[in-house]
């Protein structure tokens, strides 16, 4: 019998996420190859990139960090009004 050690990737908050990652990026980088460098501008890729933020905010609610997180966002939106 072998004991598997954990690694850091396996305590992640994105590794519950990986897949949700794995198609907004490839979504994402076609896109941006094939219609945004040749001046096609219009935004793709919605729904992955919907599907991968609800994985995250999930994943940080499960590790007890969404709180942290939001307080944070919101400390950097007023000292971007500044």
């Amino acid at each position: 019998m072998t004991t598997e050690k954990k690694t850091e990737a396996d305590e992640s908050i994105s590794a519950p996420c990986a897949r949700e990652k794995k198609d907004y990026t490839e979504c994402f980088q076609s896109w941006y190859s094939t219609k945004f460098l040749k001046g096609q501008f219009t935004p793709e890729c919605e729904s992955e990139f919907q599907a991968f933020r609800d994985c995250m905010v999930t994943s940080m609610e499960k590790k007890g960090i969404r709180k942290m997180v939001d307080e944070e966002l919101q400390k950097i939106e007023k000292l971007e009004k500044q």
